[in-house]
């Protein structure tokens, strides 16, 4: 029994944990927004999937990428380790293009193993809820190494694990999978300087590769900025500079233990568009105005896309900074408590209000973009709320251990100066023209949503009113950590469950006649499909069926495909680089060279509604032959279509005999002296073999690859290793037995 009393903390956490996913454990519900799929678009929408009207979304439009990304993502890379290879290359999307080296897949995330033996909607549940649980734990233990209470530690990781940010970004894995590990680098960066323990340090490369491989680029950037300014403020604070020489072997072991995913993610950016993409500067970076500071304390003033009334700047998803309206109170409460806080303690109270400034439209926000600061000014600015609610919740859990010394007239003077401040920006939202709207003015939007705010604004009044209380009468009772938990919790387990989507398993990608049918007709030979450009199969959402497409969504898409996709079935010549890469002009012909068979499209009737005769008008039909047809939706087989593997020259015979996503095994007959073209994206790292001779595989007709042939028959066998990989994975497999023989073979035994 005594035990049990002694790690109660862990029994704290671990039924927080279970309390927001209970639909996950009780009722088998899953975190994925399967219900805007499902409910919004076809073929899916011609059934009602057991209900009576069809099925209600929440209309949530920040999360339609983890239906179109992440889950095809980590479904691709499981299926991949289930047959014992690398997830190397996606063939399903862009006529094919890297997986592991697109760094936002998170090939290598440890995590993934939950969808290998799990299976994928099982292990996608799994990874959501240990990512919340991980966030958890590790802030418990950082907190806790910095000397403060156990219940402040537990109140400051509930705010890291369930805040504004965590909770949006939870499924989509990558964010809150980062967020696991960041403060146990932390930690180890705390614990050397204050122990000078040197052999801790030697954990530190195998946080940094769980860290880097989970997959978030700008969280990635963040974490290692976080990391360098903690350990010049530590050096500062110990004054002792030779302390840094020790961190460099670990360091460098660091960097090299990622060279496995890096190496492969800088040559797929260096071909990307990444850097091309303009579409952040469209929606000034991301960088929120100014009044967008009264969502720290009331997170819907502006409404909420759930309830599909949100009006605000951008996007609700990613601009959200809310971590518990306590939170957003103790950065100002901190300020008439700083001579009790720790140094530690100010440095993340500091970095939570420099989160806010790079974040807001201010002149260091738009720094980043002005100077474009490699790796984060290609991202929207409201990423960086991942640093804020870092430095927020180590600073609410300083906040909560020294309460008790708060004179109650200054509690009236920041309530009064908190009442006057947001009163401000209440009536900024009110009068501000929005810039990004062409300057409408903002009066003259609110007019019509002014219920919205007001009603959105009485409960955090509420809460507000009970912390206050809280304060004033118990703040310095043993219990009162106790009692603001739990007001904590009631006030970020509402916002979350009410952002967070729930779905029955039924709603994870489910077949219908439509997908059957291009499935049983896709085994014969490897093909392309394609859809209509309308509410008709979501762009990318054919991966989870492994049909394959020319098109494709992805914002680390290769550039030259992108162009050569324009322009040859777009027929646009000089078309901006974009992530989005779908077909609205129907070339028979064009996508026939793409390997397209067969196109799915809506039928609809002469007032543009679902459910007529009416095909596209821009669809010739003399070119297009239906070969089926439902209430709403037809197939399409394209009369002009070309194999996959083809020859530029007549006489010759291929046959595909294997296709993998790595690995292609090609027969053919009468080839000798003749060029074989296979219309999958040319890439660097793709090899040939005829007849266990290595050849050349080059590229041609814009983005296909192509093999000379000089035997008459044979078989050739097309494989792809990302460029240098063996190299780099030399390079990190050596950094890790190295730090693991430093942390064995070390005396001292301190972590």
């Amino acid at each position: 029994m005594k035990k049990i009393i002694k790690y109660w903390p862990v029994l704290v956490i671990l039924v927080t944990v279970f309390v927001y996913y209970w639909k996950v454990f009780l009722k088998g519900l899953v975190p994925f927004p399967g219900d805007i799929m499902v409910g919004a678009y076809l073929p899916w929408l011609e059934s009602k999937w057991g209900t009576t009207t069809g099925v209600a979304f929440k209309a949530n439009s920040s999360t339609p990428d983890v239906y179109s990304q992440f889950y095809l993502w980590k479904s691709l890379i499981a299926e991949s380790f289930r047959q014992l290879q690398l997830p190397f290359w996606n063939p399903y999307s862009y006529s094919g293009y890297p997986l592991l080296a697109n760094f936002h897949s998170g090939a290598l995330n440890p995590f993934n193993l939950l969808m290998v033996f799990l299976g994928d909607i099982n292990g996608w549940s799994m990874m959501i809820v240990l990512g919340s649980l991980g966030c958890f734990v590790s802030m418990y233990l950082l907190i806790r190494e910095l000397k403060l209470s156990k219940w402040s530690a537990i109140i400051g990781a509930f705010v890291y694990a369930f805040s504004g940010f965590s909770i949006s970004w939870s499924v989509f894995i990558n964010a809150a999978d980062a967020l696991v590990w960041l403060p146990l680098m932390i930690l180890v960066i705390h614990r050397y300087f204050e122990r000078n323990d040197k052999r801790v340090l030697y954990s530190l490369p195998i946080w940094f590769f769980l860290f880097f491989t989970a997959g978030h680029f700008q969280i990635g950037v963040y974490g290692v900025a976080l990391m360098v300014f903690y350990t010049l403020f530590k050096i500062l604070q110990k004054k002792n500079i030779y302390m840094v020489w020790q961190m460099i072997p670990p360091a460098l072991l660091s960097l090299g233990i990622v060279m496995i995913q890096l190496v492969p993610t800088l040559e797929m950016a260096k071909l990307g568009i990444r850097f091309s993409d303009s579409a952040a500067s469209t929606r000034n970076f991301g960088l929120s105005p100014l009044r967008n500071l009264i969502n720290l304390l009331a997170p819907d003033f502006f409404g909420n896309p759930v309830t599909m009334n949100f009006w605000g700047f951008f996007n609700y998803h990613e601009t959200i900074f809310y971590s518990g309206l306590l939170t957003g109170l103790s950065i100002v409460f901190t300020v008439f408590i700083w001579k009790k806080l720790s140094g530690d303690t100010r440095f993340f109270w500091g970095l939570a209000i420099v989160a806010l400034l790079f974040g807001f439209d201010t002149v260091l926000g738009r720094a980043i973009y002005l100077y474009k600061v490699p790796g984060i000014s290609t991202s929207d600015a409201g990423r960086i709320a991942s640093m804020f609610v870092f430095g927020a919740s180590i600073s609410l859990a300083a906040f909560i251990e020294n309460a008790k010394f708060l004179d109650t007239k200054k509690i009236f003077g920041v309530v009064a100066i908190s009442v006057v401040i947001f009163a401000t920006i209440i009536f900024l939202a009110f009068n501000l023209p929005v810039g990004w709207m062409n300057g409408v003015s903002e009066a003259t939007i609110f007019a019509s949503r002014s219920k919205t705010a007001v009603r959105n604004l009485m409960l955090p009044g509420g809460l507000l009113t009970i912390n206050l209380l809280l304060l004033i009468l118990f703040r310095k009772k043993k219990y009162f950590p106790s009692l603001i938990f739990l007001v904590l919790v009631f006030d970020i387990f509402r916002f979350g469950w009410k952002y967070t989507p729930f779905v029955p398993k039924l709603y994870m990608y489910p077949e219908t006649p439509q997908i059957e049918f291009l499935k049983n007709n896709s085994k014969a030979e490897p093909i392309r499909i394609d859809r209509e450009k309308a509410e008709i199969l979501p762009n990318a959402t054919w991966m989870a069926f492994r049909l394959m497409s020319p098109s494709g969504y992805d914002p680390m898409a290769l550039k030259g495909y992108v162009l050569d996709y324009e322009k040859e079935l777009n027929k646009r010549e000089d078309a901006n680089v974009s992530r989005y890469s779908e077909i609205d002009v129907y070339d028979a012909a064009a996508l026939g060279k793409f390997n397209v068979k067969y196109l799915m499209v809506t039928k609809r009737d002469k007032f543009g509604k679902l459910g007529g005769e009416n095909i596209n008008r821009s669809i010739d039909l003399k070119e297009w032959k239906s070969v089926y047809s439902s209430s709403s939706t037809a197939i399409l087989e394209n009369t002009k279509y070309q194999p996959r593997v083809r020859f530029l020259e007549k006489g010759a015979e291929s046959q595909v005999t294997s296709y993998k996503p790595n690995e292609i095994k090609i027969n053919f007959q009468n080839a000798q002296g003749k060029t074989m073209i296979v219309a999958d994206t040319w890439y660097p790292g793709w090899r040939g073999n005829v007849n266990n001779s290595e050849v050349k595989v080059t590229k041609c007709e814009g983005v296909f690859r192509c093999v000379k042939l000089d035997e008459d028959s044979g078989e050739l066998i097309m494989s792809y290793t990302p460029s240098n990989f063996e190299i780099a994975t030399v390079v990190s497999i050596a950094s890790l037995l190295t730090s693991i023989s430093v942390l064995v073979l070390a005396k001292r035994n301190t972590i």
